[in-house]
């Protein structure tokens, strides 16, 4: 057993709100590693962090905590940062996307991608498609085999890798 004392969840939350980047990081990691639910809207406020490793470790944390408002928040920082994507010159949001985009699949059921995949924009197809390959989720055959045919290139290449994923089974 380690001899060093624990830090208080508050002092973790107060660093998490005041401290350096890194340190910033570090508090929303181990908030997610102790599920302090009392950090949620701390880490919720965290998702719009100017630092984007910042941003998506809360994103990841609150993953890991879990709950509606966990999930609501990652949701809606997903529709904002897919928003932030198309504008031009903010190439710099990809790293940030990504890291939301993983947060954000551990709450979603496969049905739930499946439904994404059928019925969601671009963006969403795509995440729905790798995601459901990468969990080689077999009820998603079907959905994926009908979007081969979608007008977006990209949409039917990540439908494409995903079912070569299921066929690796």
């Amino acid at each position: 057993m380690d001899n060093y004392p624990i830090i208080p969840d508050l002092l973790v939350i107060q660093t998490l709100k005041d401290g350096s980047d890194s340190e910033r990081m570090a508090a929303a990691k181990e908030l997610g590693n102790r599920n302090a639910v009392e950090a949620i809207p701390a880490l919720v406020e965290r998702l719009s962090d100017y630092n984007e490793r910042v941003a998506v470790a809360s994103a990841e944390a609150l993953a890991v905590i879990g709950g509606p408002i966990a999930f609501q928040s990652v949701l809606e920082t997903y529709r904002t940062v897919k928003i932030d994507m198309q504008l031009p010159g903010t190439h710099w949001v990809e790293n940030r996307f990504s890291g939301i985009v993983s947060a954000l699949v551990t709450f979603l059921t496969n049905q739930q991608l499946i439904e994404w995949l059928q019925s969601g924009d671009d963006a969403d197809k795509r995440v729905s498609a790798i995601t459901l390959g990468m969990r080689r989720a077999e009820e998603a055959t079907v959905p994926l085999r009908q979007a081969l045919c979608d007008p977006n290139q990209t949409v039917r290449s990540c439908a494409d890798w995903a079912l070569a994923e299921l066929n690796k089974g």
